[in-house]
């Protein structure tokens, strides 16, 4: 029977819009869909910082077995940090590997009854699991984690965890629903509220928080919000350091620098607003959400800043000739000027923003260009490399570049070069959303700019990779984060610095870089996350560098972190600790593989040989690994090797393995049948063995290996005689290996070769030539 695709919509992360619990659907209109029986959501928040677990199980209504689709939308900041499967009641955790490697290590598995799990990226923020092995009417149970840092606005910290999926199949009730929550920080916490349930809150006596809710058969709701409010010194500062031993350091910072700043301190600034207003914005009523988009934006203008509008077709329709005043009675006017505007033309880019860049002139106040459009440069220049640069020439004085992308033809490439090399950032506003929901939004939380030019003196600590590379600029209620990587130790007198309207400020404060720091592990992920990003960015921008890929697989699997290159695939370990690869060889250079934690200690030792090869591990396979050379003229036969593993907490396990040396070449025997032209021919080949070679195969001490030996067949190829090389299928339960071969209809009566090749695992081949008779 055919297993059913079944599609899960199932989210997972702390920011909107996502879902945390899921339900499966088979996609067979009137089948009945897996029900969600359980579902436990651990979420432990620390210094701002939410690692959440996400326990589920699912039964299985149908009368069949199945192979789910498991599908984990995440926010563009959360990262999977690990999934896992169970499999005949044991925890099967899941391991990074590449693409292909990962796809074929699952097939294998699911060919062998061993119900894996594959967790890959689908699209950006978006990832699919392939789960095989639901029983009818049985259960499945999943889990995944990821890592996350929370929302910042102005001192509230904020935690979104949707616990149910909207507008697929109903709401449903949970057999069996439980959420807990723990909240600390090193700032204080003056406040914690669940706004959207009621949930138990506990204040323990450390000053950090315990929220929970239970129930049985209930729906959830939709979204659970927890926030809480943090108190601190001026510069609201958290600084969470790891450094494991005989590594480098890691470190995250998050600084908060006007919690306690006043109107006074505001930044006063100039700011061009770039809207688009082609054609193609009557789509949809995209040049209604513009024109409020652009309203709200005016509406966040502080009383001292100047402000421009240039909205573009094909050609240029600015506001006014020059920057305005931002009184009430200029933006009443800009008010109505954004009420008038209409949709029609085509796509100007690079002139509209060139003029926005002559707006702005050479003044010496922080510059501000927010650019949105539905779609790609149609007029003026509309190569992407060439606008690229000539915005960078337009741009001598620095002006920040913020970009938005409208739906789904906009080139999110030059949006994302435009913002990042002018000291930006970029956003997209997917189908369906609210223009004025994200750039204006966006907008009102950059309208009160506090400290720009920023950089970090950490003392005589070295830092290096630190991301962002460059440091954005910080506005009143935001929050800068910074992850880097660290050399040396000590307390560091640090500063952060800063410009705050024209003067150059240092706001001292202490971090303390440690020799060893084991805890916080979640920190060096961060990090990898951050690099991973950089280097993808990279690609996107600049064309894909085989450095750049091959450095985000290195770290994808050192960190487990999926990307576009990697997926995570669970499946059954085999219980075996150690295993020679391959069993039997010819003299040569063999491997080891014992499955032993990293922080164990593997020691092997060959007396055959006198040998004690040492064994390294290996990150990219997880286990350790030890080669070693077999002498020429080595009898075959079986060899003993011992294995000592000491494992981290003292105990040890022993494990004797042998190695079998063959140098026989493997014997079989290969016939054709004869047939007509144009009728397929059946080649059939069968590992034979004489009664000699057995009795002298039992009369060696390994008897059992070497008569194993003798049928040792690993694949037979067929060479025929019009060049076509055919590979033998081994027939279940034999030694016999077949295939069928086309003959064509012109083939002349008479004999033709075929050559069959044979090779064992050890390496050793043989060659035996039959004929096929073709007949009239």
């Amino acid at each position: 029977m055919t297993n059913r695709t079944l599609c899960a919509l199932v989210s997972a992360a702390l920011l909107p819009y996502p879902a945390l619990a899921g339900v499966i659907l088979p996609r067979e209109p009137g089948s009945k869909p897996l029900v969600l029986r359980k579902q436990r959501i651990q979420v432990d928040v620390r210094d701002q910082v939410a690692r959440a677990t996400v326990d589920e199980v699912f039964e299985n209504l149908l009368d069949q077995p199945v192979e789910g689709s498991y599908v984990l939308p995440l926010p563009a900041d959360a990262a999977i940090s690990g999934f896992a499967t169970w499999v005949d009641g044991k925890r099967v955790e899941s391991k990074v590997e590449e693409k292909a490697a990962a796809h074929d290590r699952y097939e294998e598995a699911k060919a062998s009854g061993d119900k894996p799990a594959l967790l890959e990226s689908e699209a950006a923020n978006r990832f699919r699991t392939r789960v095989d092995g639901i029983p009818a009417h049985g259960t499945k149970r999943v889990e995944a984690s990821f890592a996350q840092i929370l929302h910042y606005d102005d001192g509230l910290v904020s935690l979104r965890l949707p616990l149910a999926v909207e507008g697929v199949g109903g709401a449903e009730p949970v057999g069996e629903f439980a959420v807990a929550i723990d909240v600390a920080d090193q700032k204080r916490i003056t406040r914690l509220d669940v706004t959207s349930h009621p949930a138990k809150v506990e204040r323990l006596p450390s000053g950090a928080y315990r929220v929970s809710l239970a129930g049985k058969d209930v729906v959830p709701g939709s979204e659970l919000v927890l926030t809480y409010r943090t108190e601190s010194s001026r510069l609201g500062l958290s600084f969470v350091p790891f450094k494991p031993e005989g590594d480098e350091g890691y470190f995250l910072l998050l600084a908060s620098p006007q919690e306690l700043t006043t109107q006074a301190d505001l930044v006063h600034k100039d700011v061009v607003f770039v809207f688009d207003t082609s054609g193609s914005m009557r789509q949809e009523q995209k040049i209604e959400q513009a024109r409020a988009a652009l309203k709200r934006c005016l509406s966040n203008l502080n009383p001292d800043d100047r402000f421009g509008i240039v909205a573009f077709s094909d050609g240029l329709n600015p506001f006014a000739a020059e920057l305005k005043p931002a009184t009430a009675a200029s933006l009443d006017e800009a008010q109505r000027f954004a009420d008038a505007l209409e949709a029609s033309g085509g796509t100007n880019i690079e002139g509209a923003m060139l003029r926005g860049f002559a707006m702005l002139g050479a003044s010496d106040r922080p510059k501000v260009m927010l650019m949105m459009t539905d779609g790609v440069p149609t007029m003026g220049v509309t190569d992407p490399e060439a606008i690229s640069q000539a915005v960078r020439a337009g741009n001598p004085t620095g002006a920040r570049v913020f970009t938005f992308g409208v739906g789904s033809d906009v080139n999110r490439t030059l949006l994302e070069r435009l913002g990042k090399q002018n000291r930006g950032a970029v956003d997209f506003v997917a189908e369906g959303q609210s223009i004025d929901a994200v750039v204006g939004g966006f907008y009102a939380r950059i309208s009160k700019p506090v400290l720009s030019d920023l950089g970090f003196d950490f003392g005589g600590v070295t830092t290096a990779f630190q991301y962002p590379e460059t440091l954005p600029d910080l506005y009143k209620g935001s929050q800068l984060v910074v992850v880097g990587r660290y050399r040396g130790a000590g307390k560091a007198r640090a500063s952060l610095n800063g410009t705050l309207n024209g003067k150059r400020i240092s706001i001292p404060f202490e971090a303390e870089f440690p020799a060893t720091a084991p805890r916080d592990t979640f920190v060096a992920r961060l990090w990898a996350q951050r690099r991973i990003d950089f280097l993808l960015s990279q690609n996107r921008l600049n064309g894909e560098q085989a450095e750049a890929k091959d450095e985000v697989i290195r770290l994808s699997k050192q960190y487990q972190i999926l990307t576009p290159y990697t997926a995570m695939v669970a499946v059954k370990e085999s219980p075996l600790l150690a295993a020679v690869t391959p069993a039997r060889v010819k003299p040569g250079d063999p491997e080891v593989a014992v499955r032993a934690p990293r922080d164990a200690k593997v020691a092997l030792e060959l007396p055959t040989f006198g040998l004690s090869p040492k064994a390294r591990w290996n990150e990219d396979r997880g286990l350790w690994v030890a080669r070693f050379l077999v002498p020429p003229g080595t009898p075959d036969g079986s060899y003993p090797i011992r294995v000592d593993i000491t494992f981290a907490d003292g105990t040890r396990r022993l494990l004797a393995e042998s190695i079998a040396i063959d140098t026989a070449a493997p014997a079989f025997t290969a016939d054709a049948e004869s047939v007509r032209a144009g009728q397929p021919v059946r080649l059939h080949a069968t590992a034979v063995a004489s009664p000699f070679e057995l009795l002298a195969a039992y009369a060696r001490p390994d008897g059992a290996e070497a008569a194993r030996a003798l049928f040792d067949v690993r694949g037979i190829t067929a060479h025929l005689w019009d060049g076509r090389d055919l590979p033998l299928r081994l027939v279940p339960g034999s030694h016999g290996f077949t295939v069928f071969a086309e003959t064509n209809t012109t083939l002349a009566p008479g004999r033709y070769p075929v050559v069959f090749t044979a090779q064992d695992f050890a390496g050793n081949s043989a060659q035996s030539t039959t004929f096929i008779e073709v007949r009239r």
